[in-house]
């Protein structure tokens, strides 16, 4: 992940100065963190890992007969028993270069460096913003009016992309102590194994909240088709 996030660097800093970037590469490169940031933790990808290997195991009668024409007497009878025998990290090595096509996802990409990027500085609430290892909120629907992601960058910035610029300034004409409850709420509910603050004083909130929420993920896909693969056994 550290190409992701080197060049994901100089958007964090503009963002930090409330400065929206409007270079391609650099909206780019920050959409690609972001998007990563829904995925790179070991849950996920184990989660991601299965239902590759699930999809890559199932057969398949178009791999299958192409190996029923060229196996040899000692090859398995199954082409799936043959690639492992082939190489046994074939499916390994598969499923992290597509967790990479996941985050690369172009339409996805696209979408995001269209839509409306905003900073909202809460400096002015004694409250502050906290994050976890599940820190961005993404509402489904990306292309609905509401349609948003959230992510805190510091203890006072929001970072906030919106499907429409009426949502983004709705939102960001609410008063700063509900952004920062509201936002804080989302990460902890949101949040598995860690939440980040600037000291003790949300532990309250995070004992009553943690864990209460599944968070965002970018799988449903994958996991919606080996599901319907396994249906078809």
């Amino acid at each position: 992940m550290a190409p992701i996030d080197d060049e994901a660097v100089r958007a964090r800093d503009l963002l930090l100065g409330e400065i929206a970037p409007i270079e391609g590469r650099i909206r780019n490169a920050w959409g690609r963190f972001v998007l990563s940031l829904m995925l790179r933790n070991p849950e996920e990808v184990a989660a991601f890992k299965r239902n590759y290997t699930d999809l890559v195991m199932t057969p398949q009668q178009e791999f299958q007969s192409k190996h029923d024409a060229i196996k040899l007497e000692e090859d398995p009878a199954l082409f799936e028993d043959w690639m492992v025998q082939s190489d046994a990290t074939h499916v390994e090595w598969s499923a992290m270069f597509a967790i990479t096509t996941f985050i690369e996802h172009p339409p996805a990409l696209r979408l995001f460096q269209r839509m409306q990027w905003i900073i909202i500085d809460t400096s002015c609430v004694k409250r502050r913003l906290m994050t976890s290892d599940r820190p961005v909120i993404f509402t489904q629907g990306m292309l609905q009016y509401a349609g948003h992601y959230a992510l805190p960058i510091s203890p006072t910035r929001l970072f906030l992309a919106a499907t429409t610029v009426d949502f983004a300034r709705q939102f960001a004409a609410l008063r700063p102590g509900k952004i920062v409850r509201e936002t804080n709420r989302l990460v902890l509910r949101q949040a598995r194994k860690y939440v980040y603050a600037i000291d003790g004083s949300h532990l309250a909130d995070v004992r009553r909240e943690m864990g209460k929420q599944s968070p965002p993920t970018i799988l449903g896909p994958m996991t919606r088709a080996a599901e319907a693969r396994k249906s078809e056994r």
